[in-house]
């Protein structure tokens, strides 16, 4: 594939659902002397039949945007050659997906068939290095069941996100069940931070004993913030139900 500058009468193309008024005023409003289109990412194209046209194989309505707005005669195109193929079949399935697990898959396509690395990816298909990496990361760290559930709408892209430092035991258990809520990940984080605790370990008599060990953790709690500080809290709450 390589970078091309085409005439807009030379685009082809399936005229499909329109673009808004919202998103033709984000063309324009993108145009400038760094950016004289206005279009930030590259149409797909291939060459047609006809010399001297393209068909284009993804971003109409970019280019549907460009001819209302008037103003412009060429925009950038990536053109596909010979043996790009697959990359054409991932692209147009990853821009139609709303899955995240179906974008994740073909990110992980791009990188096994093709080669490429985050970077590539990133710089190819226009996203942000971070979005890759988000994708990717949720086939190499959640467990199977819970990569099915997000697949299958039952377990939000943001809670499957919070649950990649939870053990493969904690996933697994949260995979057994119907729907997983963001609240069913931050209980599982917690009861695992607790469990590290071991507070069986803690030798001091019962009683009141429990109750001052508890205080003395609450002021050790206020100086740390973050995960240190809502642990300790939790460990004083524990020790307070003990009396």
């Amino acid at each position: 594939m390589k970078l091309i500058t085409v005439k807009r009468g030379q685009l082809l193309y399936e005229p499909g659902v329109p673009p808004t008024r919202a998103f033709v005023d984000s063309v324009r409003g993108q145009m400038g002397e760094s950016c004289p289109s206005g279009v930030l990412e590259p149409v797909w194209v291939e060459e047609a039949p006809e010399p001297g046209f393209y068909n284009v194989l993804c971003g109409s309505r970019r280019v549907q945007a460009i001819e209302q707005i008037g103003e412009v005669e060429e925009i950038p195109a990536l053109l596909l050659e010979d043996g790009d193929g697959l990359v054409l079949s991932l692209v147009s399935n990853f821009h139609r997906s709303d899955n995240p697990v179906s974008e994740a898959r073909a990110l992980l396509a791009l990188q096994e068939e093709r080669g490429w690395d985050e970077e590539q990816i990133s710089e190819t298909l226009a996203i942000s290095i971070s979005w890759v990496r988000q994708r990717l990361a949720l086939l190499k760290k959640l467990h199977p069941g819970l990569i099915q559930k997000v697949a299958e709408g039952a377990m939000p892209i943001s809670a499957a996100r919070r649950a990649f430092k939870l053990n493969q035991g904690a996933q697994a258990e949260l995979a057994g069940r119907e729907r997983v809520t963001m609240k069913d990940v931050e209980d599982m984080r917690r009861a695992q931070r607790m469990a590290l605790l071991d507070l069986d370990t803690i030798s001091v008599p019962a009683g009141a004993q429990y109750a001052i060990l508890a205080t003395q953790i609450q002021m050790v709690a206020n100086s740390f913030n973050g995960n240190k500080r809502k642990v300790l809290l939790e460990a004083a709450k524990i020790l307070k139900e003990l009396i």
